[in-house]
């Protein structure tokens, strides 16, 4: 579970269950698309109040879901709009229930925080193409990729029952000090943001995989221990 302890956005280290790093391909046949867009595309199963930090030190509120297609952050508007926050580089983050959204030219999912440092997933889904499936003929697919707003649109036509649409789903972590800049946790980052660690060292030692999740979180709490 994830403990927020004030509402500025710093934490004390405390972990939350996520995936591990992945690149998942998930397939879906035509007629099931609208239904798997519907249950796929957001975050929260419906838009979820939160808070909305702004680096000037004021706060918004409001209803807010986080769309993995278009990787947006989307609210519903006074007149019951579906919108996507104009200003997001003013955004410092974004509280929903007890997750925590950092904006740094993109969204990351808060995993943990220490006072020096912050964990984050980035989590993206896409369709990648599509692939005609009969039976006297290979699937071949297209190298197409289309975007968020065409996928939308499938319904605008009916697809074959033949027709199978795939998706990639990728789940990436970062990390950053408290008010850096992102980038991928591998090796050489986490050595970066903590020099006095022999992070190398100790990932062979203990014979662990940034790879997973457990083992991430592993490095990184004790990246935060005390000298």
């Amino acid at each position: 579970m994830k403990t927020v302890l004030n509402f500025t956005c710093i934490f004390f280290l405390c972990i939350s269950s996520v995936f591990a790093q992945k690149a998942e391909t998930i397939r879906v046949v035509g007629k099931e698309a609208d239904d798997f867009i519907a249950k796929a595309a957001y975050k929260f199963p419906a838009f979820t109040r939160a808070r909305v930090y702004l680096k000037n030190g004021d706060i918004a509120n409001g209803k807010f879901n986080y769309d993995y297609f278009n990787e947006s952050m989307k609210y519903i508007d006074e007149k019951g709009d579906t919108l996507v926050i104009a200003n997001e580089k003013d955004i410092n983050c974004i509280s929903i229930g007890s997750d925590t959204f950092f904006y740094d030219n993109r969204y990351f999912e808060w995993v943990a925080s220490s006072a020096s440092a912050r964990l984050a997933v980035k989590r993206t889904l896409r369709l990648t193409h599509r692939e005609k499936l009969a039976p006297s003929i290979t699937n071949s697919p297209t190298n197409k990729v289309e975007s968020h707003d065409v996928i939308l649109d499938i319904s605008n036509h009916q697809l074959d029952a033949n027709e199978v649409l795939v998706f990639l789903k990728q789940t990436t972590y970062y990390i950053s000090s408290i008010n850096g800049h992102f980038a991928e946790a591998n090796k050489k980052n986490i050595g970066k943001l903590f020099p006095g660690k022999n992070i190398e060292e100790y990932i062979t030692r203990n014979k662990l995989n940034l790879n997973k999740e457990e083992d991430l979180i592993d490095v990184f709490v004790y990246a935060n221990k005390p000298q």
